[in-house]
């Protein structure tokens, strides 16, 4: 499909004889390879329904799994779009810090792509483009034919540990878990409610608009989603990894590359922080004294018990009988 989708300055289609791969008009597909260690709204997708996960563990891991043969063969699969035609090479629309110079709404709207994957924040951006009929279709099958998998996240709600009013603040972030407000937010389109009711409340509202996000509710409904790996010490994992794969996907490294990634990755434990002002990874029950030894502490349901990082107002990090 990709193939077909793609279209040189001749007009000859990529799955067609005589297909210049040198001078495209239209990529059947937008960047697959980047320097993101995720690969969220690019290779997860497709390395994923093999089965594959990037961390051994879900929560905190230890070793991540880049050197899997299941990995490597999806990387050189990707590579290969850009070197037959059917994909922008790596660097053509971004900088040389691996951020794009033009947005993928962009190269959809202009016609430099045919197909974009992107994340669901962006579908309402995507629908409003004045030029261009856009369809949202789901991300692709794996080799059985009926495993699809794609990965989802959230926002973490923080608190400042320095918030001179705690309890005000308290009781903000509380509604911002509620029903009412994720209903109110998710209107707009840019934003993807994690309660149930209130997505489909939202769903119901841009499918007015003529926005169909019934391709994401079905993610969620059929199975399909699985969260995000929670890791610590995110920025030193990029400015490891991110030479790493530009060097791959820009042709300077080849398979050796994948190896060298696991063994190079720096210990994911949070107990690791980075920096003296984000040290806090841990959990705020409702009533805890708000006494932190650290500058910000993340919200959650329930103690990650494998966070070993003490914050003094209830030591659940060190102790499992708090």
């Amino acid at each position: 499909m990709v193939a077909h989708l793609t279209v040189d300055n001749k007009g000859v289609r990529g799955d067609q004889p005589g297909f210049d791969k040198n001078h495209v008009a239209t990529f059947g597909a937008g960047a697959m390879g980047t320097n993101d260690f995720s690969g969220q709204t690019t290779w997860n997708a497709l390395v994923s329904t093999l089965g594959w996960t990037q961390g051994d563990k879900s929560t905190w891991p230890s070793t991540f799994h880049y050197s899997d043969p299941r990995f490597v063969k999806t990387m050189d699969y990707i590579r290969s779009l850009a070197d037959r035609g059917y994909a922008p090479k790596f660097g053509e629309f971004s900088g040389s810090n691996g951020q794009n110079t033009i947005s993928d709404i962009d190269l959809l709207g202009s016609a430099k792509v045919a197909l974009e994957e992107s994340g669901s924040w962006s579908a309402g951006e995507f629908a409003k483009l004045p030029t261009v009929k856009v369809g949202i279709a789901p991300v692709p099958y794996g080799p059985d034919g009926k495993t699809r998998k794609m990965t989802s996240n959230s926002n973490g709600n923080n608190i400042w540990a320095g918030t001179k009013n705690p309890d005000l603040t308290w009781k903000w972030v509380s509604y911002m878990g509620s029903a009412e407000c994720q209903t109110a937010a998710g209107k707009s389109g840019t934003f993807f409610p994690s309660i149930p009711s209130a997505m489909d409340a939202t769903a119901k509202t841009l499918a007015a608009q003529g926005i169909d996000l019934s391709v994401y509710t079905a993610y969620e409904k059929d199975g399909n989603l699985f969260p995000a790996v929670v890791y610590g010490n995110g920025a030193a994992m990029q400015q490891a990894l991110q030479p790493l794969f530009e060097a791959y996907f820009s042709h300077q490294r080849n398979d050796d590359v994948f190896q060298e990634m696991t063994t190079r990755e720096p210990t994911s434990a949070c107990q690791e922080a980075i920096g003296p002002q984000v040290r806090a990874a841990g959990a705020v029950a409702r009533g805890a004294k708000m006494s932190f030894d650290t500058r910000v502490v993340r919200l959650s349901r329930g103690c990650s018990r494998s966070c070993r990082v003490t914050c003094r107002w209830c030591g659940c990090c060190r102790r499992s009988d708090r």
